[in-house]
């Protein structure tokens, strides 16, 4: 009674583990458990009759993976666990990346539209500018020429400036020829 259950106890163990070497360990919690246990039972029924004994189911309560094997498959499971963040978090950047770069380019045709827009308006200004110039050179043609010529002048000096004109010249004929404001100013 004791030799057999230690002699056909060790051939269970060992056709257990065969098998269970044979599959992966999620397997077990799958449908393939009930095939894995039907192989086992068949097994242990030929060795059960040399025995005189019958064998009728075995079945898998609890499969422990030994200590060295459970650190082994947690360390798997931590490392799995560290790739698939970064994984994620590359995923994260290329994603960031790909929306700066969606937002950069709208920017730049935001930025692009407003300054044609600028560039219109300020082209239709000039023009307008340019129509009412016209239009007074063609009343008085004197005082444009003057106008101009302060325009150019207000230009080219900056505060400050010492200039030093021909008492022939225009300019100078023109300030010479204002009149004295009476409080001496």
């Amino acid at each position: 009674d004791a030799n057999f259950r230690d002699v056909f106890g060790k051939r269970l163990n060992s056709a257990i583990r065969a098998e269970i070497g044979k599959i992966l360990l999620g397997d077990m919690l799958t449908e393939k458990r009930a095939a894995v246990m039907d192989l086992i039972s068949e097994q242990m029924k030929a060795q059960g009759a040399e025995f005189g004994t019958e064998v009728i189911d075995v079945r898998i309560g609890r499969t422990d993976l030994p200590d060295t094997t459970a650190q082994a498959v947690y360390n798997r499971m931590r490392s799995d666990r560290v790739a698939h963040a970064a994984e994620l978090r590359a995923k994260g950047e290329q994603e960031k990346i790909r929306i700066q770069a969606e937002a950069d380019k709208a920017r730049t045709i935001i930025i692009a539209e407003a300054k044609k827009t600028s560039e219109i308006l300020r082209g239709e200004g000039d023009g307008k500018r340019t129509e009412i110039l016209n239009a007074a050179y063609g009343q008085d043609p004197d005082f444009f020429d003057f106008y101009r010529s302060m325009e150019a002048l207000g230009n080219a000096i900056q505060e400050g400036t010492t200039m030093v004109l021909s008492p022939s010249s225009e300019l100078f004929q023109f300030f010479n020829s204002l009149p004295v404001p009476k409080d001496g100013n």
